[in-house]
């Protein structure tokens, strides 16, 4: 009896509502909406090398190892794309997590690329030990940054402009709520492969992260 591409590897830990095919791309919506991080993280890249702002460019290869990472999740869905997926998600909060506590205490670039590896390191140790953490580990680290910038909001010397950040945090929320109504199975069509929750939660999220990358652009982040 022939077997479906993937049929010998750990499946995933979730199950999203777009059914799985039997194909190499199992999930198409959910895969190709991950086009969306690899745009953003080009268009990162363009405007970062046109105004020379060279400790930004991380955002903007972490978006599109992003894009890969969890297209070649959604294509497999093996527990192997999941760990890749969450692991390049923790690239891109432990980025914004250690930009903000850079801010506050003035650290070296040596000492923020420790933190950041040490943040990093552990949190995908701690998701293939527990293997259904993923999400969890990721939201702590996107509220710790909340946090941190709360803080520096209230010890800020100059203005600092706000209004890309709310922008970026309006399309996480947004995306956030269609990824619940979609994993919940509240709003859900199965035999959709063209546009579902999980796939418009890559749209808003790949477009937040290019306003995270506008918000920071305002600050002068080592990079000497």
């Amino acid at each position: 009896m022939n077997q479906c591409p993937y049929s010998g590897w750990a499946p995933s830990t979730h199950i999203w509502c777009e059914e799985q095919i039997c194909w190499w791309i199992r999930e198409p919506a959910n895969t190709f909406s991950n086009l969306t991080y690899v745009i953003i993280g080009v268009l990162i890249l363009l405007n970062a090398n046109k105004y020379n702002f060279p400790n930004l460019k991380l955002l903007g290869y972490f978006s599109i190892l992003l894009g890969f990472m969890s297209g070649f999740y959604h294509a497999s869905s093996s527990f192997l794309g999941e760990v890749l997926d969450y692991s390049s998600m923790f690239l891109i909060s432990s980025f914004v997590l250690v930009a903000n506590l850079s801010r506050m205490f003035q650290w070296s670039p040596k000492k923020m690329t420790i933190v950041a590896s040490l943040i990093f390191i552990i949190s995908v140790a701690v998701l293939v030990k527990l293997r259904t953490v993923g999400a969890v580990l990721f939201g702590l680290q996107v509220n710790a940054a909340l946090v941190v910038e709360l803080m520096l909001r209230k010890r800020a010397e100059k203005k600092v402009i706000y209004r890309n950040l709310f922008i970026s945090l309006g399309l996480f929320v947004f995306g956030w709520g269609i990824w619940n109504l979609d994993t919940h199975r509240i709003v859900c069509d199965p035999t959709n492969h063209i546009i579902n929750g999980h796939a418009i939660w890559h749209v808003a999220t790949g477009i937040a992260i290019y306003y995270i990358y506008q918000f920071y652009t305002q600050f002068e982040l080592k990079h000497e």
